[in-house]
């Protein structure tokens, strides 16, 4: 019974995560408001930041978008990274890329095809666009896979 009470409490509490990480209603995307995001994508906003860095969490089926990166971020960025499917040993296949919402300017898209849960992975970013206050650049991580399942994902830069 215990067990199945830690179950029922995970699911809740992965559904209301879940709820929390996507924005919905809107119809496009603003680099002045990146709060605007189309309804099946969802946004982080830094968790924190010593001005030049980001970090975040969320949990996501296609695509989450973390940031913006301070405009005084750019170049080499080293990016650390968790991502795992909840109650599974499944390896996520995703992607990390910083850009710009119109993808004008953007980084090398990294691929990280692996599981990290109780350890992190570090990718170097060597091309990071320097981003403006009119024109941000932003962390999008995308999952190669279509996905009915969520995958979570927590990191940060250190810049």
């Amino acid at each position: 019974m215990k067990a199945f009470k830690r179950i029922a409490f995970s699911l809740a509490l992965t559904s209301i995560v879940s709820a929390f990480s996507i924005v919905s209603g809107a119809s496009a995307v603003s680099p002045a408001t990146p709060q605007e995001v189309p309804a099946n994508k969802a946004l982080i906003k830094p968790s924190d930041t010593d001005g030049r860095n980001i970090s975040y969490h969320g949990s996501f089926h296609t695509r989450l978008i973390a940031g913006p990166l301070p405009i005084s971020t750019y170049g080499t960025v080293p990016l650390t990274v968790v991502q795992y499917y909840p109650f599974s040993s499944d390896k996520p296949k995703l992607t990390y890329q910083f850009r710009n919402h119109s993808g004008t300017k953007a980084s090398t898209k990294h691929h990280v095809p692996e599981r990290y849960e109780d350890e992190n992975y570090t990718i170097t970013f060597t091309d990071v666009p320097k981003g403006t206050k009119d024109e941000p650049i932003f962390l999008y991580i995308e999952n190669a896979v279509s996905e009915s399942r969520n995958v979570n994902v927590n990191g940060y830069t250190s810049y």
